[in-house]
């Protein structure tokens, strides 16, 4: 289990897929669930809020783990075990989590709130659990942003 995410539980963590993903606006200030599931209770990672725009990260990209992160465990069917890290930022004064831990949630329902302005989301999937779509592989091996709205496909669950 990287030495970042402390809050996981180490077995089902030694090797994993992720995907970052950056909300921005009033429009997307508000992460959804990335897969349908039951979602436990958020634990609170205490850190720094510095900025996490494409062009920080570019210098720094430690940022994304020395940050104030909020850690959610997704039970999925689909995917088995997906950890939603919402990460604070410069501006983001809070993280707010507006599901309730143990009651089933869809894909996409509404899981929380970055209170004030946008951040970043970090989804992790148990390797070998997802396959990513090719659009997004085909950006990262070139280390470039894929553009996505809301209901995008992010790519489709592997056998288990």
């Amino acid at each position: 289990m990287p030495t970042w995410l402390p809050v996981l539980p180490a077995g089902r963590w030694s090797s994993l897929a992720y995907a970052p993903w950056t909300t921005t606006g009033s429009i997307s200030r508000r992460p959804a669930c990335p897969a349908t599931g039951v979602p436990g209770e958020p634990r609170h990672v205490q850190g720094w809020l510095y900025s996490v725009s494409p062009i920080a990260l570019r210098r720094r990209l430690r940022y994304l783990v020395e940050n104030q992160r909020e850690v959610t465990l997704v039970e999925s069917p689909a995917f088995g075990p997906v950890a939603v890290l919402e990460v604070g930022a410069t501006n983001v004064g809070s993280i707010l989590q507006s599901f309730v831990p143990g009651r089933p949630v869809a894909k996409g329902d509404e899981k929380g709130l970055f209170a004030f302005g946008g951040s970043c989301v970090i989804t992790l999937f148990a390797r070998g659990r997802i396959r990513f779509d090719a659009d997004l592989v085909a950006q990262s091996a070139y280390h470039l942003e894929t553009y996505a709205r809301m209901g995008e496909s992010l790519g489709t669950a592997a056998s288990a």
